[in-house]
């Protein structure tokens, strides 16, 4: 990653060393929260006991996210916030969730996690269907399983909804929910980031 410059508040750096549980180098650090290059990370203590990472970056309006352990001991990442700014090139988010999947997989972190806001209204926010694409999963709940159409009425999460071709349809019909990201090599959400990185290659688009 080039460029990138990561900034402790006071005692961060240590807690930082406590919480993965060995010594972490900024890249490391900087690559688990998706960083690009050219972005400033700013890295402080939070109050649940995990770190914080606020990241600017010359083409993104505000990037936020938390690294801490779950009540099993095992690390996840929040991804609190991400927006683009006006006039940004296209493909920057997942070219930086692409960056968070390789370093929160070699920091030993379990999953993403996120709140995906949004449904198909005009000026809403599309994170609902964004991070469903980019592999986020979630139970369908029973509104959406009452709306299915057939061809996906075997569909039980996001991910088998995707895994079906039915992320029109989701567009359409979804609405905003909290998703998971499972970061395991074999995982549901794997397979779907695959695909649709193999559909933005065959466009052109990656």
């Amino acid at each position: 990653m080039k460029n990138i410059k990561v900034n402790y508040e006071k005692g961060a750096a240590e807690f930082a060393e406590q919480l993965i549980g060995r010594a972490v180098s900024d890249e490391e650090l900087a690559a688990a929260v998706g960083a690009l290059g050219e972005a400033e990370v700013t890295i402080r203590p939070y109050l649940d006991g995990g770190l914080l990472a606020d990241i600017k970056h010359p083409e993104i309006e505000l990037q936020q996210r938390r690294i801490f352990r779950n009540a099993q001991g095992e690390l996840e990442v929040n991804n609190l916030y991400f927006e683009k700014k006006s006039g940004a090139r296209r493909g920057v988010g997942i070219e930086s969730f692409l960056a968070q999947v390789n370093g929160a997989t070699s920091l030993g972190v379990k999953r993403i996690n996120t709140f995906a806001a949004g449904r198909n209204k005009p000026h809403a926010l599309i994170g609902y269907y964004v991070w469903a694409r980019f592999g986020f999963d979630a139970p369908l709940d029973e509104a959406d399983l009452r709306r299915l159409p057939r061809k996906y009425a075997q569909a039980r999460t996001l991910n088998d909804l995707m895994l079906l071709g039915g992320h029109k349809w989701w567009k359409r019909h979804g609405t905003e929910r909290n998703m998971s990201f499972d970061l395991r090599p074999d995982s549901s959400s794997m397979r779907v980031l695959t695909a649709y990185l193999a559909e933005l290659k065959k466009q052109g688009r990656l």
